[in-house]
């Protein structure tokens, strides 16, 4: 049997991004022994009890994240991690009507 896991992004899937991978390896004898994040990093479990850990991503792009149960790999997972995107720029300010005659002028002579 694969184990399996489940992902949940802790906000959203912009940098840097929070997900919690939880083990939901149905088999009482096997626990999922590694975690592989696709980023390459590479984690084991804290304590013998736990059932989830949080990893952040530090970069954006499209990771195939996997586990490990005695040596037997999880499906891939892909985890989508997308970049900030600047705030558009503020807009024009308004042009006086004096500035909008002298920006029509210089445009009719050629100089704009």
């Amino acid at each position: 049997m694969k184990p399996s896991f489940s992902v949940q992004f802790m906000g959203s899937n912009i940098v840097p991004c929070s997900v919690r991978f939880t083990d939901t390896f149905q088999s009482d004898e096997e626990r999922i022994t590694m975690w592989n994040f696709g980023d390459g990093t590479l984690a084991t479990w804290d304590s013998p009890d736990q059932t989830s850990l949080i990893h952040t991503y530090k970069r954006a792009g499209t990771w195939s994240a996997s586990a490990w149960a005695d040596r037997v790999m999880s499906e891939i997972i892909p985890v989508t991690v997308i970049a900030a995107t600047p705030p558009p720029p503020p807009p024009e300010p308004e042009r006086s009507w004096w500035e909008k005659i002298i920006a029509w002028i210089l445009k009719i002579i050629g100089y704009e």
